[in-house]
C-alpha cells in the first residue's frame, strides 16, 4: 500500500503549477529538453506529442513545425494553449480512439511519448500503440522515455520508480517485446543519472518501416 503522504503528493501533481514545479525540481524538464533537442536534427517537420501535459516540448521545436498534442487533462491543456496560438491540442484518452479523427497527419512524423508507457497497463499500452500506428505514415518514429528497473538499479532508483504515479514500470525486454510485436524496428538504451533524483530510464526509438 502506498504511503498516504505519497498519495497526497500525487494528488497535488494534478495541478498544473505543482506539476511544472515538481518536474523542474527533480530535473525532468532538463532531461526532457535534452531528449527533444536531440530529436530535432532528425529532420521531421511534424510532431505528435502523446500525453503532452502542458506542451513544454513545443518550445524546443522549430518555429514552423507542425505540432499536435494529446492529453486527457483539461487543466494541463489550458496551460499548453498559451504557448503558441497555432498548436493543435486535443483532449482525449490516448488508449482510446476518441482523439484520432482530430489528429490529421499527412507526412512522416516524430511521435514523442515521454514518461507515458508506465502509466498504461498492457491493454492500454497496446491500444495506444495501435492508435498511433494507425495514423502515422511509413517513415514515422515513436520516441519514448520511461523509468525502468533493471538488475543494476539502486535501492533509491527503485524507490522512485515504484512510487511514481505510473504503476506499470516494465523491464526493457518487456517493452522491446511489445513494440516489436507491432512491426516496429526498435532501438533501446538504458540510462542512469540523467536527473537530479536517482532514477534509471529507458529511451526507445521505434520506427514504422
Amino acid at each position: 500500500m502506498i504511503n498516504p503522504l505519497i498519495l497526497a503528493g500525487h494528488k497535488l501533481l494534478e495541478y498544473q503549477i505543482m506539476y511544472d514545479a515538481y518536474q523542474n525540481c527533480v530535473g525532468s524538464v532538463m532531461y526532457r529538453r535534452k531528449l527533444v533537442t536531440s530529436l530535432v536534427p532528425k529532420g521531421f517537420n511534424s510532431f505528435l506529442d502523446i500525453g503532452c501535459g502542458t506542451a513544454s516540448t513545443v518550445d524546443l521545436l522549430p518555429g514552423n513545425a507542425s505540432y499536435i498534442g494529446v492529453d486527457i487533462s483539461q487543466k494541463y491543456l489550458q496551460k499548453a494553449v498559451s504557448r503558441r496560438p497555432d498548436l493543435t491540442l486535443i483532449q482525449g484518452d490516448i488508449s482510446k480512439q476518441d482523439w484520432l479523427d482530430s489528429a490529421n497527419i499527412a507526412e512522416p512524423t516524430m511521435c514523442i511519448a515521454l514518461g507515458i508507457y508506465h502509466h498504461l497497463d498492457d491493454y492500454q499500452l497496446n491500444n495506444m500503440l495501435d492508435n498511433c500506428i494507425s495514423i502515422l505514415p511509413l517513415g514515422s518514429q515513436i520516441f519514448s522515455m520511461d523509468p525502468v528497473i533493471v538488475s543494476s538499479t539502486s535501492r533509491g532508483s527503485k524507490w522512485f520508480a515504484e512510487n511514481d504515479r505510473g504503476k506499470f514500470v516494465r523491464t526493457p525486454d518487456k517493452l522491446d517485446k511489445i513494440l516489436t510485436s507491432k512491426g516496429l524496428k526498435v532501438e533501446l538504451f538504458t540510462k542512469k543519472n540523467e536527473m537530479r533524483i536517482p532514477l534509471d530510464t529507458v529511451e526507445i526509438m521505434a520506427t514504422r518501416e
